[in-house]
């Protein structure tokens, strides 16, 4: 007999698949576009990329990106010179990814694959490096034992840049029935009063506790930073024009780089950069 919590994960996956089969192109476009919500994903790709680069993997190392996307972050890891296994839970993710590959000339160097990030068909001590940026916020709670699996596919001294969604992000704390919608279709499902089906949604954790689990998982934290400030919005509805919302994020962030009190925890998304006892 399947237990409640084992069968809410599953649901949860197959709304999640659902999602971005449907959404597979806004996600392949998403680094081209021009907005906030944008501009916070290409600087994810782009501070991610620099910290890996910061490591400087020898020309070949082996790299899991879990959660690949459309592929724009595994075909620049590839165009570095690396071997890298790209693998997504949906299928038009990985196709994007493998086309992607082709048309940058590095699909030598590009494996790829539909996978599970929470059951991930590697054996121990696989890769040099492990990529997971914006996979973890998708998988429903606890996340412990994702955790496990990642580092079990590293190399011992191997690395890892990963990134969760961030509980206590600025825009929620300005607006809470953004944080808590989800938390009150939730209760009203539970009492049967809920009229809509549940959908994708993603989840969200504390800087605090994402760091436990690293450290129970045996990953050492080398460097993080929070990410994103925005869409600004009121009763959940956005009240900041799309070209404020740009300074303020540009503004936002400049402060939480310098490590301005508050400002610096304040990210929508959280990023580690962490290594392998």
């Amino acid at each position: 007999m399947i237990s409640n919590s084992a069968a809410e994960r599953d649901q949860q996956q197959s709304r999640v698949a659902a999602y971005f089969d449907a959404h597979a192109l806004d996600w392949k476009t998403i680094y081209e576009r021009p907005g906030v919500y944008e501009t916070i994903h290409q600087q994810r790709r782009t501070r991610a990329l620099r910290l890996i680069d910061g490591l400087a993997l020898p020309a070949g190392s082996t790299v899991l990106e879990t959660g690949c996307g459309a592929g724009s972050m595994a075909v620049a890891l590839a165009e570095r010179g690396h071997f890298v296994q790209a693998t997504d839970f949906v299928a038009a993710m990985v196709s994007y990814t493998r086309r992607l590959a082709v048309e940058a000339k590095v699909g030598d160097r590009v494996r790829t694959g539909v996978s599970d990030i929470r059951d991930l068909k590697f054996p121990d001590h696989s890769f040099h490096l492990v990529v997971a940026m914006g996979v973890l916020p998708w998988i429903y709670p606890p996340l412990d034992p994702t955790v496990r699996e990642i580092a079990r596919v590293l190399k011992p001294g191997g690395h890892t840049v990963i990134s969760i969604d961030n509980r206590w992000r600025l825009n929620h704390i300005l607006d809470p029935l953004l944080g808590g919608r989800r938390l009150l279709g939730k209760i009203l499902r539970r009492l049967g009063m809920a009229r809509t089906a549940p959908s994708a949604s993603a989840h969200t954790c504390s800087r605090r506790h994402f760091d436990r689990l690293l450290r129970a998982a045996g990953l050492v934290k080398l460097q993080s930073f929070t990410l994103g400030f925005g869409p600004f919005s009121l009763l959940s509805c956005e009240v900041v024009p799309e070209s404020l919302g740009l300074k303020l994020h540009s503004k936002l962030q400049s402060l939480a780089d310098s490590g301005f009190p508050l400002i610096r925890a304040g990210g929508t998304q959280y990023v580690v950069l962490a290594k392998k006892e």
